[in-house]
């Protein structure tokens, strides 16, 4: 189950990367996102063994997806002398959000856990539901979000003329790359 998250995250990682530079970076963000919860909720919903790692596959694409637009983004909007930190901001968040789903797991799953395929009422899927959560919500944002997208053109961050909103763009990423790997881990 957990390789088929690779394989997807290689192969969206490719491609969110080339859509990015394509059709936007807010854009392929939103997208990969959606992928993301979409694969969660699927493997959340799943029957069989091999049924979940066929959604974790549509998962790791969406988290592989978002990640190249996401730092090239926060790149972007970041300003020149504190380039390095706005990206290290975002980046923290992977595991900001990991720590989270392991709080999250010790919080609602017990130590001798049980998958049974067959009941939809486990814990695990509720668990495996609410990881997929925070994707949706970010999607949502970056869907609404479009002068995200002023950042990946050809001038740099800083002729664009930036307000303090800055900070809340990078936050918004922040919280990208926390749903990401909160999804991630969750599973």
């Amino acid at each position: 189950v957990s390789s088929g998250v690779y394989a997807g995250m290689l192969v969206g990682g490719v491609g969110g990367g080339l859509l990015g530079d394509a059709k936007g970076r807010a854009r392929s963000i939103c997208l990969a996102m959606l992928l993301a919860f979409v694969g969660g909720v699927g493997a959340a919903l799943s029957g069989s063994v091999g049924t979940m790692a066929c959604w974790r596959v549509v998962a790791g694409a969406g988290v592989g997806g978002a990640t190249p637009p996401l730092f090239a983004l926060a790149s972007e909007l970041s300003n020149g002398p504190a380039r390095g930190r706005g990206v290290a901001f975002v980046a923290s968040h992977w595991m900001v959000g990991s720590l989270f789903a392991a709080v999250l797991a010790k919080a609602t799953l017990s130590t001798n856990i049980e998958v049974d395929f067959s009941s939809y009422d486990g814990v695990w899927r509720r668990y495996a539901f609410i990881c997929a959560l925070p994707s949706l919500g970010v999607a949502v944002l970056f869907c609404f979000r479009r002068n995200l997208d002023r950042g990946s053109s050809s001038r740099s961050a800083m002729e664009l003329d930036f307000p303090p909103a800055e900070k809340r763009l990078l936050a918004i990423m922040a919280c990208t790359f926390f749903g990401l790997y909160f999804g991630y881990y969750g599973l």
